[in-house]
């Protein structure tokens, strides 16, 4: 019991903190969107009209998930393979290593359509399959440039992140606990920004 408790904790903890991204992520879109428009809102609408397209978009989730396993199934066996020193050369290494890789990049590449998918869902009266042949005719012949701009965000958020970090150390080594709790709480909505601009950039 007292080995399996933490497990199960930390078990627990990842699920609310998915579900809570989840939920909030489906808020942020909407208010995004009704500010594109020009519209003013209330945060009582936000969580109210942004959370009905909750049950189609864990469909495109879904779809998601499954775009991802041969990368999650790549990364698995090269994993094992290294931890079990299977490889008899430095040579057999980086190559299953770069195998690996080119696995995850092709599972990127066809996310690139789903995480569009993902905003075309919260439109009203939308469905999965609907949205998932609407996002993949916007990127067609779009798609290694869609690709490259979703790639380049969590490259742009790290080097923001770390040189922020490193200000607030240097400058205000005191506030470097409440920076970093700040910088968690935007870091979502400003993912949803970049996303939604990028969708709107295709339409």
């Amino acid at each position: 019991s007292v080995l399996s408790a933490p497990t199960t904790a930390g078990q627990a903890q990842s699920t609310t903190v998915a579900v809570s991204v989840l939920l909030m992520s489906l808020v942020y879109i909407w208010a995004i969107r009704e500010l594109h428009a020009k519209k003013q809102i209330k945060a009582r609408d936000a969580y109210y009209s942004g959370l009905s397209p909750l049950l189609s978009s864990v469909m495109v989730l879904i779809v998601a998930s499954l775009q991802l396993i041969p990368f999650a199934a790549a990364a698995f066996l090269y994993t094992t393979a290294r931890t079990s020193s299977l490889f008899v050369s430095g040579f057999e290494d980086l190559t299953f290593f770069i195998a690996a890789v080119l696995v995850g990049i092709l599972s990127l590449y066809w996310m690139s359509s789903t995480i569009i998918a993902a905003y075309i869902i919260t439109l009203p009266g939308m469905y999965p399959s609907q949205a998932l042949r609407s996002a993949k005719k916007l990127v067609q012949f779009q798609r290694f440039a869609v690709f490259k701009r979703i790639f380049s965000l969590p490259i742009i958020l790290g080097v923001s992140y770390l040189g922020l970090l490193v200000l607030v150390i240097r400058f205000a080594s005191s506030q470097v606990f409440f920076v970093v709790e700040l910088l968690q709480l935007i870091v979502l909505p400003l993912i949803h920004v970049y996303l939604y601009k990028l969708y709107r950039s295709l339409i």
